[in-house]
């Protein structure tokens, strides 16, 4: 057996550990970001996930949210596309997002905002709230994080 083989045998080994334990299985989910075209949730969600475990995204060409602050544009606009499809990525993310608390990668108020922002468009997606409600719902979020929610609360 080669060398490279031998890394790649042991990388398999380390990811089947990894994707059998609950913790690291819900942040791998989240890794790869929703299923449908809304690359804004990618961006809110997954783009900083990423940058959160510390993904090298430049080498693996990915995309990462190094800054906290979220554009409430961004916001909106995954309100806009948001889908039942939606829905089970969002679950994955909000795991994600606890893992990432538990383990003291995300600090409160970040965590706060990106949960409630998740299951906002959660329910906005399989319509337990029309989207105009989500909206609003948004805007009362917005002003309780205004430090990390950039943009103009209409």
């Amino acid at each position: 057996m080669g060398s490279e083989e031998a890394v790649l045998r042991n990388k398999m080994e380390a990811l089947r550990i990894l994707a059998n334990e609950p913790d690291t299985y819900n942040i791998m989910a989240s890794l790869r970001g929703p299923d449908t075209e809304n690359d804004d949730l990618k961006w809110i969600f997954t783009a900083r996930i990423r940058h959160l475990v510390g993904m090298d995204c430049e080498r693996v060409g990915a995309i990462c949210r190094e800054e906290k602050i979220v554009s409430l544009r961004n916001v909106f606009e995954a309100l806009k596309k948001v889908n039942a499809n939606d829905e089970h990525y969002l679950r994955h993310a909000s795991k994600a997002l606890h893992e990432l608390r538990a383990k003291g990668l995300i600090d409160r108020d970040e965590y706060s905002l990106l949960t409630e922002l998740a299951l906002i468009l959660r329910d906005a997606g399989i319509e337990h709230i029309t989207k105009d409600e989500a909206k609003d719902l948004i805007k009362k979020l917005a002003k309780k994080h205004r430090h990390l929610i950039e943009g103009v609360i209409e």
